[in-house]
This record gives structure tokens, sequence and C-alpha cells, in this order.
């Protein structure tokens, strides 16, 4: 699971790459998860998964209510937030946590400005691949727009 920005553990963490087997069973997962929402939002985690480099990269995507409207974005990031749950069915930090890396998935309403700064006001959604919860220190990613997220590629079965 996901360390907090004050854990002391996380001084002493290495991060590793995982097997291209388990980023494919973990995206598998995430395809078929019934928490979430809906092939477009399945396709933007996909692809917040593939830019990780194997989950060996820290990223940070934001989508934004101009460019994804506000229901796409807010699924998202729903979408993160339920297969996180404990009231989801998916609990996808344990998936990880089988995989040997302290990688997860995190959500936040609210994008970086072009300072870098995190507001939470701002209109849109962030989704994060990390080892830290919210990690402001993550590379700050603009997704591809939404019709090439559309037809973004599935992992095969």
């Amino acid at each position: 699971m996901a360390f907090l920005k004050l854990d002391p553990r996380l001084k002493r963490y290495k991060t590793h790459s995982v097997t291209p087997q388990q980023l494919t069973g973990l995206k598998q997962l995430v395809r078929h998860s019934q928490n979430v929402k809906d092939e477009f939002s399945v396709r933007a985690i996909l692809w917040a998964l593939d830019q990780s480099r194997m989950l060996t990269r820290r990223v940070a995507v934001c989508f934004s209510y101009d460019t994804f409207g506000e229901k796409s974005a807010g699924n998202i990031q729903d979408s993160v937030h339920d297969m996180n749950s404990c009231n989801g069915r998916t609990h996808i930090d344990y998936i990880f946590d089988a995989m040997g890396t302290e990688v997860g998935l995190s959500h936040h309403c609210g994008m970086y400005d072009a300072d870098g700064k995190f507001d939470s006001k701002a209109p849109g959604r962030t989704i994060w691949v990390s080892h830290i919860m919210y990690d402001h220190d993550a590379e700050i990613l603009t997704p591809p727009p939404p019709e090439e997220l559309e037809v973004y590629p599935l992992p095969e079965r």
C-alpha cells in the first residue's frame, strides 16, 4: 500500500519494476473490475498505468473538465476510489501488495496549476500512480485527448 508522505519507511523504500505478466494481470483486473464506471475510465486508468513504466515512474494525471467533461473526469476518479475502497469489490491495494510493490493508485478532486501547485478547487480530477499517496513530487502528465483515449488498447484476455 502506498506510503503517506511523512511515513518513515518511505526513506528506505526502493522502487522496483514488476514483471510484464504482473502488469498484464493488473491491467486485466482494472479492465474487468465491477468498480470501474465505464470503458472510457478503464482506458484512462490503463494509460496512466502504462506511463508508470512498469510501476517505476511516479505519475500524476490531471483530467480537466474543459477537455474531458465533468462526468468523464469524475468517473475516472470515482473508479480509482471505488477500486481502492473497502466497500468496493476490487481491493486493488491488495493486488499491488501481492505484486510486491508499495505503488498504488490515489485520486483527488482538483488539478495542478501551471506552476505545479495542486489546487483542489480547480475544475478537474487527478489520479496518481506512485508509492506515495497524493504524490506532489510525481511527474505531472497531460493525458491524450479524449478521442485518443477512446481507442487506447485494452489488454487481451
